[in-house]
């Protein structure tokens, strides 16, 4: 698992955000998929989501994530 800064999800100008992604989460069987939504396609996302639910036999949740730099 990584650090949301070193995943992209953070952006930092100065030790400053500047940009925090709108995310989705998508939770499998001992998987969780964090997708930055502005940055990959609805295609992309429908390719791994199908490829995890196949894998794991399991979907349970998605939820839209706002980050906060607090």
């Amino acid at each position: 698992m990584k650090p949301a800064r070193a995943a992209g999800l953070v952006e930092e100008t100065d030790d400053e955000p500047t940009r925090c992604a709108n995310i989705r989460v998508f939770a499998f069987d001992d998987l969780l998929i964090v997708i930055d939504i502005d940055r990959i396609t609805d295609e992309n996302v429908v390719e791994l989501t199908t490829s995890a639910a196949l894998d794991t036999v399991s979907i349970h949740r998605v939820a839209n994530i706002s980050l906060s730099t607090v």
